[in-house]
């Protein structure tokens, strides 16, 4: 087995100053979320992850002092759209993040997308040759029309968990021509495979139940068991959201621990309406 490699983290920051997802009902304010930042920033965190659609997390990132963060990775929806609005929509985000730097910019509908706008936000990449862009994806097709018909995106976002490994794959298939960049999110499910949080109604889901018999067997926590796995998958990055400093902290401390190689493809569940946050019912 290749050795396991320690992928980069990047903080989240669909929470910041809004409620987000159907676990968490906590809403940070400034001084809170300038402590989370701080935090981030003392233990080497130097990418932040935002999309045009939070709109206060871009409004408090945008407040931030010059160049406390080496990249800003950003999303825009690309439908409904044409090449001028996409190319405006691309200029709105740097100019907001002009105090930092917008290093990557990803699409972020892709299923829904027409190939003419698929091809408008191609050929709007090519007019910001600074800027690395992507493909932020849901499902396993849109990943292979992607690297089929669009080869120079270079940076893709999975959905990537201890219960869904859909894109195991693509990880883990090194004869892949010209490999692109993958990002690991929802890599705790918002929460969902925490079966000790209260507000989880999947705690007696199968798989995680799976996961807990393995916190068990291993003795690690939910934060080294996830990191462990992310290691071991090949993930180059992943993106996590947190609403305290102890938990970024715990995040970053769990990297830098080794692991024995673990069998974690038991725990994949095909269930969507667990591993699709887009499915959960807006009240359990």
């Amino acid at each position: 087995m290749k050795k396991p490699k320690t992928p980069r983290p990047i903080l989240g920051t669909a929470n910041f100053g809004t409620p987000y997802g159907l676990l968490s009902n906590k809403v940070l304010d400034y001084p809170q979320l300038q402590g989370l930042i701080l935090t981030a920033i003392e233990l080497g965190i130097e990418t932040l992850d935002t999309a045009e659609s939070y709109l206060e997390s871009q409004k408090f990132i945008s407040s931030l002092g010059r160049g406390l963060f080496k990249g800003i990775h950003t999303k825009i929806n690309i439908g409904k759209r044409s090449y001028k609005d996409i190319c405006q929509a691309i200029e709105n985000q740097i100019q907001i993040f002009k105090s930092q730097n917008v290093s990557r910019i990803l699409a972020h509908d892709w299923q829904k997308a027409t190939k003419i706008e698929k091809i408008n936000f191609h050929r709007s990449s090519l007019q910001f040759p600074e800027i690395d862009f992507g493909v932020s994806v849901y499902e396993v097709d849109e990943l292979v029309d992607c690297l089929q018909y669009f080869s120079n995106f270079r940076a893709f976002q999975i959905p990537y968990s201890l219960v869904d490994q859909r894109f195991r794959k693509f990880l883990s298939n090194s004869s892949l021509k010209n490999r692109p960049l993958f990002t690991a999110r929802s890599i705790f499910l918002q929460g969902a495979l925490d079966s000790r949080l209260p507000s989880n109604p999947f705690s007696k889901h199968p798989n995680i139940l799976g996961i807990n018999s393995l916190l068990n067997s291993t003795q690690l926590t939910l934060d080294e068991l996830v990191i462990a796995f992310l290691k071991q998958s090949g993930v180059e990055e992943f993106v996590f959201g947190s609403v305290q400093k102890e938990q970024i902290s715990g995040i970053v401390a769990a990297l830098h621990k080794k692991y024995s190689p673990l069998d974690f493809k038991g725990l994949h569940s095909d269930d969507r309406n667990l591993t699709d946050p887009r499915k959960w019912k807006t009240k359990f």
